[in-house]
């Protein structure tokens, strides 16, 4: 995994997910899904020349899972594992732990990494509990409104976005 540092002028052509070639324009996407190859294209591009200030490639490193704690509610499990889920990652396990002790937990992790579990599987399994329950999510942007339930028994939901006054 390759990342770099950027001067202000690379900053549109990432955000357009697209890179400059000869001859000037933005016509020549580059898939950001790919960062080394990005990372060559701009590294070779005159017009972008000094404007990436660092690039470190990291290893790929193994996995690191555990199995589900064993007082996780079966519905849970059942639904985590309906969806191809074997193990949490640790960063999960770790999340559910201290979410189960009260504590406030912060997590901060790569893109896809599964910090939507960190949150819902505590929420869940609350609400899977004894007498009625209620939860409410408040969330900054419409993207993690969204945020699939992946292992969730469908919740009644109306999200709303913003300050405006339509519902999503």
């Amino acid at each position: 995994m390759a990342r770099a540092a950027r001067g202000p002028a690379a900053a549109p052509a990432l955000r357009r997910r697209s890179a400059r070639v000869r001859g000037g324009g933005y016509h020549c996407r580059v898939s950001v899904s790919d960062p080394a190859a990005l990372v060559e294209h701009l590294t070779g591009d005159p017009g972008y020349r000094g404007q990436l200030v660092h690039v470190e490639r990291l290893p790929a490193r193994q996995a690191r899972t555990v199995g589900f704690p064993e007082d996780l509610p079966e519905l849970l499990v059942s639904r985590l594992r309906g969806r191809g889920i074997e193990a949490l990652w640790t960063h999960q396990a770790e999340a559910l732990a201290l979410a189960r002790a009260g504590s406030n937990v912060v997590v901060a992790t790569g893109t896809a990494s599964g910090k939507s579990l960190c949150y819902q599987l505590p929420v869940f399994e609350a609400l899977l509990g004894e007498g009625r329950r209620t939860a409410l999510y408040l969330s900054p942007t419409k993207a993690l409104a969204h945020a699939p339930t992946t292992a969730t028994p469908r919740p009644r939901s109306a999200p709303r976005c913003g300050a405006t006054p339509t519902w999503c």
